[in-house]
């Protein structure tokens, strides 16, 4: 296990909900805009379905003449049943699934707690996605480093026989986040030198293979574009409603921007 992130299991509550439409209403109608993305991340959201559902709800109901788009990221570990065609039918119809390889090296890496297996299940839930007609992003984030890098040629070829133009693949080293807190001595991370070659090399066996990844575009194109924390009307809203700006420093100070103080009350410093 590796995620950077420290999961206090704090639920949302109804305030803080009401709150949250209350502020991006409020903001919406500051500066006029027309259009609004809401990305869930964090955690695994699909453990709850009840605010995600109440959230969408009311932000559709309160804004119905301002574009809205939804995407998740997700483990993907229960997306089926009804816990998925609800959420196409709230249109949150762009996905970010990450698997740290094929069957072999992602189950010795991404276990559940009790240390079962997950790949199957994951894939299965991709798998039946695939079977829906609506429209839907699917983006499969692969997770590598020395011990598995040989692997998501394996699994990529797995993405690749699905066969679905919805779906596309991303490649991503282990890194040791700042911060994160994970034992080092119990975790492979990829060095810069390490990773950039193996970069190069997934973005010449995509293309080879007529596999589709956004891997080319980030070798070709010099990154040059603003971070996503600097856009004046970018804001990650946090359980308790701490307003921040990056979904990456999570816990430090200077990243708190504001809070949501009630169900029609907020502040930015």
């Amino acid at each position: 296990m590796y995620c950077y992130e420290e999961n206090a299991g704090i639920e949302i509550t109804n305030d803080i909900i009401d709150g949250i439409i209350f502020f991006v209403c409020d903001m919406i109608k500051k500066h006029n805009y027309h259009h609004l993305h809401i990305s869930w991340f964090g955690g695994e959201l699909l453990l709850s379905m009840p605010a995600i559902s109440s959230v969408m709800h009311k932000i559709k109901n309160e804004l119905k003449n301002i574009e809205i788009t939804s995407s998740m990221t997700t483990n993907g570990y229960l997306l089926y049943g009804t816990t998925l065609s609800t959420l196409l039918t709230l249109e949150i119809n762009s996905f970010q699934i990450t698997l740290d390889g094929n069957m072999e090296s992602h189950n010795a890496t991404r276990m559940l707690k009790d240390g079962s297996k997950t790949f199957d299940k994951i894939w299965e839930n991709i798998i039946t996605l695939c079977e829906y007609n609506e429209p839907f992003e699917l983006l499969i984030r692969a997770n590598y480093n020395e011990t598995n890098y040989d692997n998501i040629y394996k699994f990529t070829d797995m993405v690749k026989d699905l066969n679905d133009n919805r779906i596309k693949m991303h490649f991503h080293p282990i890194i040791n986040m700042p911060g994160s807190g994970i034992n080092s001595d119990t975790c492979e991370y990829c060095d810069d030198y390490f990773s950039d070659i193996v970069i190069t090399e997934y973005t010449r066996y995509c293309l080879r293979n007529n596999i589709v990844s956004d891997l080319w575009g980030m070798k070709a194109v010099p990154f040059c574009g603003n971070c996503y924390a600097a856009n004046p009307n970018y804001f990650a809203i946090d359980p308790p409603g701490v307003l921040r700006k990056c979904t990456v420093s999570i816990k430090e100070s200077y990243n708190d921007v504001g809070r949501i103080l009630g169900p029609d009350k907020y502040y930015i410093y």
